[in-house]
């Protein structure tokens, strides 16, 4: 039995009117709008003989807000509703006010569960307090008379609960049905599916008295309908289960990048569940199935390789007891914490001040002396003349050097996935000043035994690679590293990166770049792999490209 979908027509000048949503007053009387629902004779009759007993109410507003919220939103497209709601808080003011009958409670309740089964779940709260399956927040003296208001609301609730069970199994139906063919495992598990699909729908009663005779016999009648109704549930199910496989197919057979070998497995193990259904199967290309499947197992042994070695590692572990052997220059940020501390007398304050306006000037100076422009071979003798003939300049600009090429500062940066190419400017310039020409330039700022410590680097390792390349740090990280730990933090640091591509954070124009971050790491750290830099590539793109779906 249900209710007459169409009750609204009684609302005409409801969908008319205009009305202001901040209004405490409600025209009509609440009461008589939940009395314009239309039940069937015998749950109406139930429902006259509740009229006499109030709802016990309590404000739980603060703590039931998004249920509140979740039930109006629910309703918000049905005019019959909209009557209640002309208020901030619509039925609910009206009942948290005292003013509600357990009549009106059901009517409002019933209603809104018949119309949109889905806000079952959101209107239980009613059902809480009216017919006490909550204990009071605040024990009061009132509890005589609330537990008055409970027993006669439960005691009407026992003396008609076949005829509320008999007028909920429709919108129960509705929940459980859609819960079934929506979930793909009831093509091979139809009865498992089916059993968990009533055991949601009757959970969402459990605020509602009924004994257990009554429950069971609710969950008798939807497991049989649903049965009955099978074979319509399924062929709902097929067609758009057809249409996510070749999804997924389109998806992984392009290379997938995912965190772990554990997702790659859950992803394999769902596909291949999948296609083991005889309605999907008959429907799909079985090469590109086969190519999908071929991709997730290689990609997945791809991460195993690579990154189980660092799987219980982290950055701490190494960089622990370590500390830098430069400390980094003071910035106008730590300036500007101290000076608003409070704490500094006015000559302080006017030193810090005269040291704030000359890293300023300072920074103007080195801002235009750009690795970007030292790859384009621009001309920096105008900054370096100006470095050289300020002795505070000169000075910083040394402790900077020395900083950005600290082995501590550098394994901080490459655990964390930095790019010192591209992204940090401090290391690459140091690098590009350590292996230039201009010796004098080197000697004037007293940084002899660091440039010629990194031009032997340069002399064993690959020349081809641009200044600022990991084989410097790489082997700069070797005086403060074991083997071991510098392997680590080479696969922590490639880890880092091809996260970042997993999870979508990078441009289009970027994925080339980040890439081959990825691999140089990799090789760096001596892991052997079969996936090549253009397979990686193509992944990446198939990656970032499945996040604007």
């Amino acid at each position: 039995m249900s209710l007459d979908r169409c009750f609204g027509r009684n609302f005409g000048s409801a969908e008319t009117s205009i009305h202001n949503p901040w209004v405490s007053d409600v025209v009509p009387p609440i009461e008589q709008n939940l009395h314009s629902f239309e039940f069937p004779e015998d749950v109406e009759t139930a429902l006259r003989n509740a009229e006499i007993l109030r709802a016990q109410a309590e404000d739980r507003s603060g703590i039931i807000t998004n249920p509140i919220i979740a039930a109006r939103k629910e309703l918000s497209d049905l005019p019959e509703f909209d009557i209640l709601s002309r208020t901030k808080g619509g039925f609910y003011d009206y009942y948290k006010a005292g003013d509600a009958s357990v009549a009106d409670v059901m009517r409002y309740t019933l209603g809104a569960a018949t119309a949109k089964p889905e806000t079952i779940k959101h209107v239980g709260f009613y059902w809480s307090t009216t017919f006490g399956t909550e204990k009071p927040l605040f024990p009061s003296d009132a509890d005589n008379e609330r537990n008055a208001n409970v027993s006669a609301a439960r005691e009407w609730f026992s003396n008609n609960q076949e005829t509320i069970a008999n007028f909920l199994k429709d919108p129960l139906y509705d929940l459980a049905s859609k819960f079934v063919s929506s979930n793909s495992r009831a093509l091979g598990e139809f009865d498992l599916i089916c059993a968990s699909s009533v055991r949601q729908a009757l959970d969402n009663l459990k605020s509602l008295p009924f004994d257990e005779s009554t429950v069971k016999q609710m969950e008798t009648f939807l497991t049989s309908r649903l049965q009955d109704e099978s074979s319509e549930l399924l062929a709902q199910r097929v067609q758009p289960e057809i249409d996510s496989v070749k999804e997924e197919i389109n998806k992984y057979r392009g290379g997938i990048l995912l965190s772990s070998p554990r997702e790659y497995g859950y992803a394999l193990d769902d596909l291949q569940r999948r296609l083991s259904y005889d309605a999907v199967r008959s429907q799909i290309n079985e090469d590109d199935a086969a190519a999908a499947i071929e991709s997730l197992e290689k990609w997945c042994a791809f991460v195993a390789d690579v990154f189980d070695d660092i799987k219980y590692m982290n950055s701490s572990d190494i960089l622990g007891g370590k500390s830098l052997r430069v400390k980094p220059p003071i910035s106008i940020k730590e300036i500007d914490e101290r000076m608003s501390s409070g704490i500094m007398t006015k000559a302080e304050k006017d030193r810090y001040l005269s040291l704030r306006e000359k890293i300023v000037q300072y920074e103007n100076i080195v801002r235009e002396y750009s690795p970007l422009g030292m790859d384009d071979g621009d001309d920096f003798s105008e900054y370096q003349r100006a470095i050289l003939d300020d002795e505070d300049f000169k000075r910083r600009f040394s402790q900077e050097i020395r900083f950005a090429v600290d082995p501590v500062r550098l394994a901080r940066e490459l655990a964390n996935g930095g790019d010192f190419v591209f992204d940090d400017e401090l290391t690459s310039r140091a690098l590009h000043v350590l292996v230039s020409e201009d010796e004098n330039f080197i000697r004037e700022l007293n940084l002899a035994s660091e440039s010629n410590r990194v031009k032997e680097i340069l002399k064993k390792g690959r020349n081809s690679r641009k200044y600022g390349d990991l084989d410097i740090i790489d082997s700069l990280l070797k005086s403060e590293f074991t083997e071991e730990e510098r392997k680590c933090l080479m696969l922590l640091g490639a880890k880092s990166v091809y996260e970042s591509i997993v999870n979508r954070k990078i441009y289009e124009d970027e994925i080339g770049d980040t890439v081959s971050l990825v691999m140089d790491r990799l090789d760096l750290a001596g892991v052997e792999h079969e996936i090549s830099e253009d397979d990686f590539i193509k992944a990446a793109i198939n990656t970032c490209n499945n996040k604007l779906k």
